[in-house]
């Protein structure tokens, strides 16, 4: 039996190859835990998620191995915003090119002002706007910076594929995940390329907070943003007439985030939003439309809903729909009929975005 040395391990460039073949292997490995494990990425999609990362290593390694000032900025602590926008703009930018997108701009702002649902924010991808908004208050390092930036790269890619960010909660939340995941990858993709290419490891020294006028006017522009945009949750169902009796002129629905509101005879019945269209399609179509609801207004008609406790026999299907609208403020008819229901939240400007349900085959 012999052994065969393998020869990079006798230089310091050698060595960066076999740690360069450790990374290739962690692509490999990070794409088969996002297909298995994270509900927006299907097997068909693995080819092309593996061929993403290689592309976005290769754009990372390629920008910090020629521009030598940006990976100065990012070997240590940033002070100034023009250091700030360098490293959220330099590489993100060219990775979208790269990957067939449009690049974002990606702005500075320093900010306790909440973001979508009242929450803080690291960043935040506006589709008013078509910026990033990454935080200073929250991203206390380059690392951070870096981080943040290619969370909002990916949203902002998946705007570009269309997205409206309307789904359900559950798949928000996964791929938030997959945005994170994304944006780490960046950063971890950079700090191997200032190792490879000898400048350095990315700097996850503090950071000063900005200050600085072009941020506070990023923050007022912020502020002035509709946080609940592309987070259209609530919507209202118009389906088709079924039979005879208390459904022969169809029916209304409504649901909030993954869960189901219909109003019949015997009650509110709340169920899972997905279990309760697949029920109806069983045996009819229907319209399903938007309705743009900001997070407290949404909080708001979801207690009215739960808590409705109107007979049938003196009210109807739309009942609490109509009931819990109006009392937001918004001014339209009542309705009883749904296909009327329907029409006058459209020519009130209430509902936004119809889209067909079709019944089953």
């Amino acid at each position: 039996m012999t052994a065969t040395l393998d020869h990079r391990f006798l230089s310091e460039d050698g060595w960066k190859l076999i740690a360069q073949d450790f990374v290739k292997t962690g692509m490999l490995l990070d794409t088969i835990n996002q297909v298995v494990s994270n509900q927006t990425v299907g097997l068909s999609e693995f080819g092309a998620e593996l061929r993403k990362r290689e592309i976005t290593y290769e754009t990372v390694k390629e920008r910090i191995a020629q521009d030598k000032d940006l990976a100065a900025m990012l070997n240590s602590p940033a002070y100034t915003d023009e250091q700030k926008k360098a490293i959220t703009n330099g590489i993100t930018q060219q990775v979208m090119v790269e990957l067939g997108y449009k690049p974002i701009e990606n702005v500075l702002i320093a900010t306790t002002e909440p973001g979508r649902d009242g929450y803080q924010i690291k960043g935040f991808f506006s589709l008013e706007t078509g910026k990033a908004y990454i935080n200073d208050f929250y991203n206390n390092s380059n690392a951070d910076l870096l981080k943040t930036a290619g969370t909002e790269t990916q949203r902002a890619i998946d705007a570009q594929e269309g997205s409206k960010f309307d789904q359900s909660k559950e798949y928000r939340d996964a791929r938030s995940a997959y945005s994170q995941n994304f944006g780490s990858n960046i950063a971890s993709y950079a700090d191997f390329a200032l190792y490879f290419t000898g400048q350095g490891s990315l700097s996850t020294g503090s950071n000063s907070i900005s200050t600085s006028s072009q941020t506070l006017a990023n923050n007022a522009e912020f502020k002035g943003l509709n946080k609940e945009l592309g987070d259209n949750l609530t919507k209202v169902y118009i389906w088709k007439g079924y039979r005879y009796g208390e459904s022969a002129f169809g029916h209304v629905s409504a649901s909030i985030d993954d869960t189901s509101y219909s109003f019949g005879p015997n009650g509110m019945d709340i169920k899972p939003v997905e279990k309760y269209i697949n029920r109806q399609k069983e045996i009819r179509s229907g319209l399903a439309i938007e309705i743009p609801l900001s997070a407290a207004e949404e909080k708001q008609f979801e207690n009215y809903l739960k808590s409705y406790d109107g007979k049938y026999w003196l009210n109807y299907c739309a009942s609490p729909i109509n009931q819990g609208l109006q009392s937001l403020g918004y001014q339209f008819d009542s309705q009883i009929i749904p296909m009327s229901f329907y029409m006058e939240l459209m020519r009130s400007n209430i509902g936004k975005n119809p889209t067909v349900i079709e019944q089953n085959k």
